[in-house]
């Protein structure tokens, strides 16, 4: 199968440069994405010519590389699924798609042709595109919300390792009014060893911290902002419940389905990050779900 390639190209406009320090510049690039780059197909080219990274360049010069897509692994061989997809954003370096209800974002367990990296796998499989399915982070099975895919090594590297400044805002529904209307929550994660699926907080786990900001509540339950600067394991739902605010829906830290809710009352609407090729801020957002909205108009 031919490579898939996503070519950047920048005309020099200033005197006295190297081919290094454009890429870094314009193209956003590290050091050790460089080194790569420099033996992988098409390679660094400065007017149509392969050149080193330490080479001079000239006003009017035209510097392009070529960002391959594919690379092979796991998530090149997943079975398409043909599924509605909702698509939010896309272009050469990422896909951005909007996640239901009650499906995982990766196959795992039993399921295994019927998430939403199946789903994108028949959307590139559509469209023609020869790149591995590559999700950059993950939302539990009942979290609505955005997911972002990677299409090439260098964006999923960026956007993964924090260089995108990806940042994810939630909204939830939570039980109880809030005396502190915001605040921060920090307190260890680890995985409960009686439980296979479920958290705990524990003084040996791992740092988690979440920011909360009360939006609306009324009949003794909450609209919640949140955001998390960890992605610990249910995070968001085990922290509002360890300080007395469990999520509606939620059977697993909570009472279970309520109030119209058959999975945890969590939605990830609104990320935000710079791209990672361009470097300009994106910020993207999907709408409630049907479920929230059901609960918030009879709310009102």
């Amino acid at each position: 199968m031919e490579q898939d390639v996503t070519y950047l190209t920048f005309q020099v406009t200033e005197q006295d440069l190297k081919v290094e320090q454009v890429l870094k510049k314009e193209f956003h690039l590290t050091s050790a994405q460089i080194s790569r780059l420099k033996f992988q197909t098409p390679g660094i080219l400065v007017n149509g010519q392969k050149a080193r990274v330490t080479e001079g360049v000239e006003p009017g010069d035209w510097i392009a590389v070529g960002i391959p897509g594919a690379g092979g692994g796991k998530s090149a061989r997943l079975l398409p699924w043909e599924a509605p997809l909702q698509i939010l954003y896309e272009d050469g370096a990422l896909l951005a798609v909007g996640k239901p209800a009650g499906i995982l974002v990766h196959p795992s367990g039993v399921h295994y042709q019927d998430t939403l990296s199946n789903q994108v796998a028949a959307h590139y499989q559509r469209e023609g595109i020869s790149c591995p399915v590559r999700p950059v982070g993950r939302l539990d099975k009942d979290t609505s919300g955005i997911v972002l895919f990677a299409k090439n090594q260098v964006a999923a590297a960026r956007l993964s390792k924090g260089e995108g400044k990806l940042k994810k805002e939630y909204l939830c529904l939570a039980k109880g009014i809030f005396q502190e209307k915001s605040g921060w929550i920090r307190t260890p994660i680890r995985r409960c060893g009686t439980k296979e699926l479920r958290m705990e907080i524990h003084r040996e786990g791992k740092e988690a911290l979440t920011r909360y900001q009360v939006e609306e509540e009324r009949k003794g339950v909450s609209l919640v902002q949140v955001e998390i600067l960890t992605g610990r394991t249910h995070q968001i739902r085990l922290h509002l419940a360890s300080i007395g605010h469990p999520l509606l829906g939620d059977g697993l830290y909570g009472d279970g389905e309520e109030e119209g809710f058959s999975r945890s009352a969590l939605h990830a609407g609104k990320v935000s990050f710079l791209h990672p090729i361009r470097g300009e801020r994106m910020e993207l957002s999907m709408e409630l779900p049907k479920d929230f909205r059901n609960f918030l108009n009879h709310w009102k």
